[in-house]
């Protein structure tokens, strides 16, 4: 099969991540033991995958362990932040906020390097926080809730910090497997959870189709998409396997509007445009 299918088959799988976040929330189940129940279940599957291409690039060592930490917090705080953005903004509007990282990323490395962005950067900037605002209020400003707000700066949180986790992420894989690198995010997440929530939690409302979704969300959409992404990178490269993964908000939009009945107006999709447009531009210049 192609690296095409693999990274199709990957960003398919994962555009249903918050729809499938939505349906267990629809249940009655929290955002700590959505998270906890995610990484628990999804754990053992990412230490079978380590174990499978445990290589001497798989070991951490101890020189490992302080990136490895951070990487884990850093992926724990964009989970819960991208968890209670889906419970208050709904499935589509979230994933579009989280899908602006790249420029997050372009910021850090602005930054670092000491020196403003290039004016297409700028602009690249502008018209996708342009596009980002009109989704936002394209119903009206009455319609901008408390609720709403703080759906907002979850997302933008989870943006920040999912873009920080990638920088990173992109540093540690220089020596160490991401098989590797996943199990143990994994791992720290699950622990945290269960250790600094775990009395809290309150699995009560966790009755079948919870866990049918809790399944689906752990496993189709988190285990399986890991694998499927690594092995279609491989054969594509990693630019090229960004560009086609740029359908996943599309993949996203449409199914919170058939499956979660999220409604959007004719003046969002201009904005969805615009944001599509922007992030397009970003890819496509890393490809070129």
């Amino acid at each position: 099969m192609s690296g095409t299918f693999f990274v199709l088959a990957a960003t398919m799988a994962l555009a249903f991540k918050g729809i499938f976040a939505s349906l267990v929330f629809q249940q009655g189940l929290g955002v700590s033991e959505l998270v906890t129940l995610r990484f628990a279940i999804s754990l053992p599957c990412f230490v079978v995958i380590c174990l499978i291409g445990w290589k001497s690039r798989s070991h951490i060592k101890a020189r490992h362990v302080p990136g490895l930490a951070a990487l884990s917090l850093l992926f724990l705080a964009s989970t819960y932040a991208d968890a209670y953005a889906v419970k208050y903004l709904g499935a589509g509007l979230s994933r579009m906020i989280l899908f602006l990282f790249p420029l997050f990323i372009m910021i850090f490395d602005a930054v670092k390097e000491k020196q403003w962005p290039s004016k297409r950067r700028i602009i690249v900037f502008v018209t996708a926080y342009v596009g980002i605002g009109i989704m936002i209020l394209g119903k009206g400003i009455d319609v901008i809730t408390t609720q709403m707000m703080i759906g907002i700066f979850c997302a933008m949180a989870a943006a920040i910090t999912y873009g920080s986790f990638l920088r990173l992420n992109q540093h540690m894989l220089k020596e160490v497997r991401p098989q590797a690198v996943n199990a143990q995010v994994a791992l720290v997440a699950t622990v945290f959870s269960l250790v600094f929530e775990g009395p809290n939690l309150d699995f009560g409302p966790l009755n079948e189709d919870a866990m049918i979704y809790m399944l689906l969300l752990a496993i189709v959409a988190t285990v399986i998409p890991f694998w499927l992404m690594l092995e279609g990178m491989r054969r594509t490269g990693a630019a090229t396997a960004a560009l086609i993964a740029m359908i996943g908000p599309a993949i996203t939009l449409a199914a919170a509007v058939i499956i979660l009945d999220e409604e959007f107006v004719a003046i969002q999709m201009v904005g969805f445009g615009l944001i599509m447009l922007a992030m397009g531009y970003l890819q496509g210049r890393k490809v070129s």
